[in-house]
């Protein structure tokens, strides 16, 4: 796993900072962890692993490593994999 932290961040912390709004930054960086967090762990209950993940001004992003085998395991019209990427996108604002 891979940890990139977005340098831009202390761009945007300096702004928020000279704006007196460090802490609304703070916030919104901490609150994008928590949804983050509902994903991270939809993942991990459904056997995903985190290939990367990048912290960025805005926010969290994070990419999985894909299991193949789910591609062929059909579920009515879809496929195991497409319920799993549903899980895992719902998982996150559940969780907030």
């Amino acid at each position: 796993m891979h940890i990139k932290i977005d340098l831009k961040i202390f761009l945007f912390a300096l702004i928020f900072l000279l704006m007196k709004k460090i802490e609304m930054y703070a916030l919104i960086m901490v609150f994008a962890l928590i949804h983050e967090l509902g994903h991270i762990i939809m993942a991990i209950i459904l056997k995903y692993k985190i290939e990367n993940i990048e912290i960025v001004p805005y926010g969290i992003k994070m990419k999985f490593k894909v299991n193949y085998d789910d591609y062929n395991k059909k579920i009515g019209k879809g496929s195991l994999i497409s319920l799993k990427k549903i899980l895992i996108g719902v998982a996150g604002p559940f969780f907030n």
